[in-house]
């Protein structure tokens, strides 16, 4: 297939400019979506019946697992906006109901500048005698910036117990991205068990991808907003009151049994724990037959105070060998791309309130971050809203069948292929093709994924599956006087 995409471009190109919708196409639209999703949950059954077999919530790529810290610290320190003087959410009666206060939670990533934490990664790593679960616990110092930039830098104290070459994790880690200059930069001294042995590196990466599929999501991962956004969807999380650390926090909780699926090897248990005070979610927790297996937290937590940009770069420490990489993404206006040859530039022309565009990118050649799909032509457009960010990906792909069958956002593909949905889409330039959503508790991201000619589609980030849907409907080609 050429570059041109004759089949789809024709198409879309025939049409010019989108039209206006009709009045009340949204309302009318996201109320369909809902007895929709209402349908498909009767017919495939919520996400707390969907099996998964057991996995490691941070044994996939280091870059990932460096970014899970981050993904909890931004769903959960936006949070603490709701608490904060002159904001108001927190008017009127005291959440009584799971939704409630999940809604308020979810609210809350749509506001803030900036936060700073402290951040705890707990994750059992062994079984001793006697069937005590033994943890591995990592402590890391968190900034955030609502354009998406981060560092994360790692506190632990070395390991001095055990020889230099089996320690669990390095002797010191820092990782930096500047979303405004597209530098991501991660360092590490210590053992690597990759090349085993020790290492003192910086890797500079320029041309960083604005956001998955392309690198990994630096928000949601098996996070308080992934996970309450399956709480939600579910329509089955419980609350209760109780206290955490001499606070009165709501508990909401969602479970999943073994017994419904012969894939499940446990009764599976997700838990978000919520400041009352604030609405801050303070602690996620993953438990299997009641055996934790994971938590996250975040304490010291300040926000909206000035972090300047040096904050999120760093110089190369004494001794440290520095590896340059270029990943190949451009920021460039959208003229620029909707009248270069080949590529494929869709707008949505809806999104949920609140939403505005910031970055925009081409790449010439890219493999999603899972490493699973391999595409030319790459247009990526990405959409904030306070802590949320929502990317538009559009690609060439050799193999459509591939791309439309492999999740190309999740590294472990089985369990995303277990909790997909798949919908068809109804307009707009994707209609008449088979859309996957993936909005479940342990993904690395809600998005959703399509296929027509040889163009993949992506729409990831902060959004319900009901959401998503609208977005991917809603696409159209870019407008003449853009191109």
């Amino acid at each position: 297939m050429n570059d041109e995409h004759h089949d789809l471009n024709e198409i879309l190109r025939s049409h010019g400019s989108a039209p206006d919708h009709l009045s009340g196409f949204e309302a009318r639209l996201l109320t369909g979506l809902d007895e929709a999703d209402r349908e498909m949950g009767r017919a495939t059954g919520d996400w707390l019946r969907w099996p998964r077999g057991s996995r490691s919530l941070w044994s996939r790529h280091p870059v990932l697992a460096s970014a899970a810290v981050v993904g909890i610290a931004v769903a959960v320190a936006t949070a603490v906006l709701v608490g904060v003087p002159g904001v108001s959410r927190l008017s009127g009666p005291q959440p009584v109901s799971a939704a409630q206060v999940i809604q308020k939670a979810l609210d809350a990533l749509s506001s803030g500048k900036t936060v700073q934490a402290d951040a705890t990664v707990k994750e059992e790593a062994a079984i001793l005698p006697g069937g005590v679960p033994e943890y591995s616990i990592t402590h890391s110092r968190v900034l955030l910036r609502s354009d998406g930039s981060f560092r994360q830098t790692q506190t632990d104290k070395p390991q001095t117990s055990e020889p230099v070459q089996m320690r669990d994790r390095a002797d010191a880690a820092d990782t930096a991205y500047d979303a405004a200059s597209g530098v991501f930069r991660d360092y590490s001294r210590g053992w690597d068990w990759d090349t085993g042995g020790h290492v003192n590196r910086v890797e500079v990466t320029t041309g960083y991808p604005l956001g998955p599929p392309d690198c990994w999501a630096n928000v949601v991962l098996a996070s308080v907003s992934s996970t309450a956004r399956a709480l939600q969807a579910g329509h089955m999380a419980t609350v209760k009151t109780t206290s955490y650390e001499g606070r009165p926090v709501w508990v909401i909780s969602g479970s999943k049994r073994a017994g419904s699926d012969p894939r499940l090897i446990g009764d599976e248990t997700y838990s978000v724990t919520v400041d009352q005070q604030t609405c801050l979610p303070i602690r996620f927790q993953l438990f299997v037959d009641g055996v934790l297996q994971a938590e996250n937290a975040l304490s010291n937590v300040r926000i909206d105070e000035p972090l300047p940009d040096t904050a999120f770069t760093f110089a190369p420490p004494k001794g440290a060998k520095v590896v340059h990489k270029d990943t190949g993404f451009r920021r460039v206006p959208l003229a620029r791309i909707g009248s270069a040859p080949g590529h494929v530039t869709l707008l949505p022309t809806w999104l949920p309130a609140g939403y505005v565009q910031r970055w925009t990118a081409v790449a010439a050649r890219s493999t999603t971050a899972n490493g699973v799909t391999e595409g030319r032509n790459v247009v990526a457009l990405q959409y904030v809203r306070g802590f949320d960010a929502l990317t538009v990906t559009t690609r060439t792909v050799a193999d459509p069948h591939a791309a439309a069958t492999i999740d190309p956002v999740e590294p472990d593909t089985a369990w995303a292929d277990i909790v997909r949905r798949d919908v068809r889409l109804s307009t707009g330039a994707f209609a008449g093709v088979t859309a996957r959503v993936v909005v479940a508790p342990y993904i690395t991201t809600p998005h959703l994924y399509a296929v027509k000619d040889d163009v993949l589609l992506t729409v990831t980030g902060g959004a319900t599956a009901k959401e998503l849907i609208a977005i991917a409907d809603s696409l159209r080609p870019l407008p003449t006087e853009l191109r």
